[in-house]
């Protein structure tokens, strides 16, 4: 379940990256013990600005209850 979580997010980043007002977009996911996930991102661009994030998962928190 994270790791769909992740492909969704990598998708959205992916479209943003295509654009020409983004330069670069760099994606770290790691999966974690105990149904967790950590991913942190960064987009540049043209104007050499950038944005920042991560964000912390639970399997938990994306609806699934096993």
């Amino acid at each position: 379940m994270i790791q769909t979580y992740f492909t969704q997010i990598k998708r959205i980043i992916d479209q943003y990256a295509a654009t020409s007002f983004v330069l670069e977009a760099q994606m770290h996911f790691e999966m974690r013990p105990g149904d967790q996930g950590y991913l942190t991102s960064t987009l540049i661009f043209v104007d050499d600005s950038k944005q920042h994030f991560s964000n912390k998962v639970f399997q938990r928190c994306l609806g699934v209850n096993e």
